[in-house]
C-alpha cells in the first residue's frame, strides 16, 4: 500500500496527458529491497527528474517570478563521490 496521485490534462472532455507520482520508496520497502539498493534506485531516478524538461520549465519559471530556484541544484554541477544518477 502506498499513497500517490493521479493527474489528468483535459481537452475538449478527453483526457490529452495522464500522469502519476508516488512514493517509490515506500513500495521498494514494502517489497523487501534491501536498503542500499532502494537508495541506488532512489539516487538514480532522483538524477533523471533533474534533468527532466518538466523540472527545468518549473525552475525557469520560478527564476523568472523572482521566487529563486527551490533548492534546485544543477546536475552540470556534479554530484558528491558515490552520489551519481548512474549509481
Amino acid at each position: 500500500m502506498f499513497e500517490g496521485t493521479s493527474r489528468f490534462r483535459l481537452s475538449n472532455g478527453l483526457i490529452e496527458h495522464y500522469a502519476e507520482t508516488f512514493d517509490r520508496g515506500g513500495a521498494f520497502v514494502q517489497l523487501g529491497y534491501a536498503t542500499p539498493r532502494v537508495r541506488k534506485l532512489l539516487d538514480r531516478y532522483a538524477g533523471q527528474f533533474r534533468v527532466s524538461e518538466v523540472v527545468r520549465e518549473h525552475v525557469a519559471l520560478r527564476r523568472l517570478e523572482g521566487l529563486g530556484d527551490g533548492g534546485w541544484v544543477s546536475p552540470d554541477a556534479g554530484a558528491a563521490p558515490g552520489r551519481g544518477a548512474a549509481g
